[in-house]
């Protein structure tokens, strides 16, 4: 399942980036799992599977791809900083990410739910997951930088059928 997992994680990913508009992502093979974050978007799934997605990435790589959604929409927030816009756009994101996983899922019958994404930012942020029976990890980089996406499974009714 872990492997099947983070395929569909990382099709997920590279989907949803290129249909808002950036055309030269590329997944990275053996993404790092132990960095620290300025940004970090998490999800909660419920269902079949259970557990919690995670968007990272650096401020930088933060901002640029949420200024690629916000453009895509012709809204083009005022300054450099890291706006409300922004946080939206990035939390989007995450919603348009974890729900095409989920679809794919599905189509797998493997059904799950999603909770509210939730928007965390700070110097240095290094995430914790405890209670996880498997976790995995993927990430594309691009002209806005790079996107580190991870999924901690804590529940898994279909460990031997992907």
């Amino acid at each position: 399942m872990r492997n099947k997992l983070k395929e569909i994680l990382n099709d997920a990913l590279i989907q949803i980036l290129k249909e808002i508009g950036i055309k030269d992502v590329v997944g990275i093979e053996d993404p790092r799992t132990d960095l620290t974050c300025e940004i970090i978007i998490t999800i909660g799934i419920t269902g079949n599977l259970t557990g919690t997605m995670m968007l990272k990435s650096d401020r930088k790589s933060a901002l640029g791809v949420s200024q690629m959604m916000l453009n895509k929409i012709n809204h083009f927030p005022e300054g450099d900083d890291f706006s409300e816009s922004h946080q939206e756009a990035i939390r989007e994101i995450m919603n348009l990410i974890s729900a095409r996983s989920l679809m794919i899922l599905s189509e797998q019958k493997i059904d799950c739910n999603l909770t509210p994404p939730t928007l965390i930012m700070g110097e240095n942020i290094s995430p914790s997951m405890y209670n996880i029976s498997y976790s995995v990890n993927t990430a594309v980089t691009g002209n806005f930088g790079t996107l580190y996406l991870f999924f901690g499974v804590k529940k898994d009714d279909f460990a031997d059928e992907l």
